[in-house]
């Protein structure tokens, strides 16, 4: 079984950049984007990735590179507490 845990929203305003580069054209980046919405019942966190790699050997019968990498992501998370009773 696979188990992810992403952070929740917070109150406080936070913002992050990760880029990491690589052999065979890598390039893998991702941004963070999270904070208060409004007065203190709503937070929201935002986060974009995406990863490239042009592979690293040829895979002549399927037609293609072996560890060849094109994928894009995006994952939006609110965190609504009407009272501190119910967070």
């Amino acid at each position: 079984a696979v188990n992810i845990v992403t952070r929740k929203p917070a109150d406080d305003k936070a913002a992050s950049v990760d880029i990491t580069l690589g052999s065979f054209a890598r390039l893998d980046a991702r941004a963070a984007l999270g904070g208060a919405l409004n007065s203190a019942t709503l937070a929201g966190r935002l986060v974009v990735s995406s990863r490239t790699a042009d592979g690293f050997g040829q895979r002549p019968l399927a037609g293609d590179r072996s560890g060849d990498e094109d994928s894009q992501g995006v994952r939006a998370q609110l965190h609504w507490a009407p009272s501190a009773a119910m967070d």
